[in-house]
This record gives C-alpha cells, sequence and structure tokens, in this order.
C-alpha cells in the first residue's frame, strides 16, 4: 500500500485532443509506472485515477506528452546537402542543419557526436536552432566541424527570428571553421550571428558551449 492509502492507479491514455471514455488503458500498482506501445513522434493525454481499495477518485488530467524517436545518435556523421537524410535508416547523413536540430531534439539518445559538413556542399541558407539535449556531458557533446562552409541566415520578416544559429538554453556543443552570415531586414533591425539565449521555460542557461574561428 502506498502513501495515502493508494493501491494503484487507473490510467487512461488517448490521443491528443481526444475525449476520454473514462475507460482505463493500463493498471498500475508502482510508481513510477512505465507506458509501452505507443507511437513514435505521435501527441497522447493521460488521464489518471486512484484506487484506494474501497472508492475511486476522479480522473485528473489531461496530462499532454509526445513521445520521442527510438533512435540513437551518436558516433561520425555528416552534413550533406547532396544526400538526404538518412539516420531513421541507420545512415549518417543529414541535409541541413535544420535536420540535425530536429532529430536532436526527438532522439530517445544523444551520446558523443562528431559532424562534419561536407566541403563543397553549402552554402546553406537557414536559421537553426539547438535546444538543451540531455545526457551530454564532457565525454558525450556534439562538435561540427564547418570545413569552411557558410550557413547564411534566412530573410524573415519575423523579428524573433533574426539570427544564423540559436542556442536555446543549448549545452556541450562545439563549432569549428563554420563561416556565419546574416542579412537583417533594415540598419535598424537586429541580427544575430550566434544567438545565445536561456530557456526561461525549462531554467536552462547556455552551458559549456565553444566557438572556434567562425
Amino acid at each position: 500500500e502506498s502513501a495515502g492509502g493508494i493501491i494503484s492507479w487507473n490510467i487512461e491514455v488517448v490521443l491528443h485532443d481526444t475525449i476520454p471514455t473514462g475507460v482505463p488503458t493500463h493498471t498500475a500498482t508502482t510508481n513510477p509506472y512505465v507506458i509501452t506501445g505507443l507511437a513514435n513522434l505521435t501527441s497522447y493525454d493521460v488521464y489518471i485515477q486512484n484506487n484506494n481499495g474501497s472508492t475511486l477518485s476522479y480522473y485528473n488530467g489531461p496530462i499532454n506528452f509526445t513521445t520521442k524517436l527510438n533512435l540513437t545518435l551518436g558516433g561520425s556523421y555528416t552534413i550533406n546537402s547532396a544526400d538526404p537524410t538518412d539516420v531513421l535508416s541507420s545512415g549518417t547523413n543529414f541535409a541541413n542543419f535544420h535536420d540535425l536540430s530536429y532529430y536532436l531534439d526527438r532522439a530517445s539518445s544523444v551520446t558523443n557526436m562528431v559532424i562534419d559538413v561536407v566541403i563543397g556542399s553549402g552554402p546553406y541558407y537557414e536559421n537553426v536552432q539547438f535546444n538543451r539535449i540531455s545526457g551530454l556531458d564532457s565525454n558525450n557533446k556534439i562538435t561540427i566541424n564547418g570545413q569552411g562552409e557558410e550557413i547564411i541566415s534566412a530573410i524573415m520578416s519575423n523579428l524573433n527570428v533574426m539570427y544564423a544559429i540559436r542556442l536555446y538554453g543549448a549545452n556541450w556543443m562545439t563549432f569549428n571553421d563554420l563561416i556565419i552570415s546574416g542579412y537583417p531586414l533594415s540598419l535598424f533591425d537586429p541580427m544575430f550571428l550566434f544567438h545565445l539565449l536561456y530557456d526561461q521555460y525549462h531554467n536552462y542557461s547556455c552551458q559549456d558551449i565553444t566557438i572556434n574561428n567562425c
């Protein structure tokens, strides 16, 4: 019996914005409890009901979450616009910086990565944001070797996107030999080549960021 006399929890998991039925899809007798069998990159709502053995509480919820990919990233990779992104099929290429950021955010595990931008594959016209990746440390970091290639900030009308590379509470990232250019909408608009920004929603500041010859 757990604290408060609760002996189990009825859990209903439904797709996000789906009306719950009140019928549990899972019953948990341990806390925490692992829900399995969910689809990749899918948003769900969870409702939880306490059971103390004699009475049932109202369902609490929804608690919303989005699953990640069953994907581990680690090792040597390339950024090459001439080839498609193929990491979901055990490949090692990202077609652009945006795809790299996208899969870093959604991978289930990220370990030490070295990404070489293929010589002659640029320039890359994009605005890219890197967020904090859990599990990174001094032995597991992300290194991007630009090899003299260029990323050019796409011209945007939104002043919230006036950057080439934004590090949003990011950690343990190194950028080497990458040419970074940006063109503001006017002489009076800001343009950040590297924009290090505090993640106020998760209380993350940028940490252990190294920028060499960029």
